[in-house]
């Protein structure tokens, strides 16, 4: 919203504030619903990248850990 009022472009922020005011839920619902996804997904993403940066994490619980899965199948 900051963004939008210094720089007095249109975005998600006034348009739920507008739509607050008018009271259009439908709006208001699908705003809501595009954060959450938006959340998710970045999550997600930050969930299956943060192992690969850093190995300590993980511990080989990703699925395309070779090492692992060398073991697994009795390729040394």
């Amino acid at each position: 919203m900051f963004v939008e009022l210094v720089f007095g472009l249109p975005g998600l922020g006034r348009l739920t504030v507008e739509s607050m005011l008018s009271s259009d839920y439908s709006v208001i619902l699908a705003i809501t619903l595009i954060g959450a996804v938006l959340v998710m997904i970045s999550d997600l993403l930050v969930d299956l990248i943060y192992p690969l940066l850093d190995p300590r994490a993980g511990a080989g619980w990703f699925p395309l850990d070779i090492r692992n899965l060398r073991n697994q199948i009795g390729i040394n």
